[in-house]
């Protein structure tokens, strides 16, 4: 007998993670192409994270550079993680070398105890998190992050996204909407 997935879905498994998120931390869902931009407000700490059903390599390549070393100046997030459902083992030691994290979220219907976390590893400046779990990248830059946080569903196949070319239109009509007509000086 096959063995029931603990999530349906990308958007479940992403759904059940942002819920448990402690308290200091905001998340961009389908942003700067990633599933989860994670951003610690205290420091703007980003982590990007890529989240699948199944640990395997495309996930994992997903977390990683497209260009390699030719963009080594364009902005990214401090850690690179992928999310995957309790149990996907496989890989640790070839993302551990090339410093990507894997975060394992366990399902709602897990019988753990009340006060265990929904995930594993404790994000990074956390009491009991652990430095070497959270490798660096130490990017050129960070992503830009939009003046709204997105009300999209994170993991949810090609979403529709709030993109700066929307956010400023949103403005130029609440400009009409106010004023009545629009200059040049506007857009």
């Amino acid at each position: 007998m096959k063995k029931p997935k603990p999530f349906a879905t990308e958007a479940d498994l992403c759904k059940r993670f942002i819920a448990a998120l402690p308290e200091g931390w905001t998340p961009y869902a389908e942003h700067a192409g990633w599933d989860i931009l994670l951003v610690r407000n205290a420091d703007g700490f980003q982590i990007g994270i890529e989240a699948k059903l199944r640990l395997n390599s495309h996930v994992i390549t997903q977390s990683l550079e497209d260009y390699g070393i030719w963009c080594a100046d364009r902005a990214g997030p401090d850690c690179r993680a992928v999310l995957v459902p309790w149990g996907e083992f496989g890989f640790e030691t070839i993302c551990k070398y090339i410093g990507i994290t894997i975060i394992h979220v366990k399902p709602a219907s897990d019988d753990r105890p009340r006060w265990a976390p929904a995930f594993d590893p404790y994000l990074p400046g956390e009491n009991h998190g652990r430095a070497e779990d959270w490798p660096e990248w130490a990017p050129a830059q960070r992503h830009v992050l939009p003046d709204y946080v997105p009300d999209v569903v994170a993991g949810s196949p090609s979403p529709v996204q709030l993109t700066e070319w929307k956010i400023a239109a949103i403005k130029i009509a609440v400009i009409l909407e106010k004023r009545g007509f629009l200059i040049r000086a506007d857009f």
